[in-house]
């Protein structure tokens, strides 16, 4: 599997170190920098453990090391090259999400109407 910056993965955590963190994920690892912490590295180091999953993204991949961070998951600037809505307009993307919102309470109707 070919990896790309802005991926979302779920990883599963193999060491914790001075450095940061060693994630595994589909036969491949990255790091996790301390510094993707700040301040709150003593405690995050506490608070995660080896065998853990967790879900990172992929801010760099260099000379076949792959850097992540858990803190920039949710980060609109990285976006995930798997994302089916990347190319969409502001306004496109409200307009899906409304159409698709609308679907699924049609789904959620029909399904309690058969129940009943």
């Amino acid at each position: 599997m070919r990896f790309e910056v802005g991926q979302r993965i779920i990883g599963k955590i193999n060491n914790i170190t001075d450095y940061g963190i060693f994630v595994s994920f589909k036969n491949k690892s990255g790091l996790i920098y301390k510094d993707d912490f700040k301040d709150g590295w003593e405690r995050e180091k506490l608070r995660l453990q080896p065998g853990q999953e967790i879900k990172v993204v992929i801010t760099q991949i260099k000379d076949k090391k792959i850097a992540l961070s858990l803190k920039r998951v949710n980060d609109p600037d990285l976006v995930d090259p798997n994302n089916q809505f990347k190319d969409l307009s502001k306004e496109a993307f409200a307009s899906t999400l409304t159409e698709l919102a609308g679907q699924a309470k049609k789904t959620i109707k029909d399904l309690r109407d058969g129940l009943n």
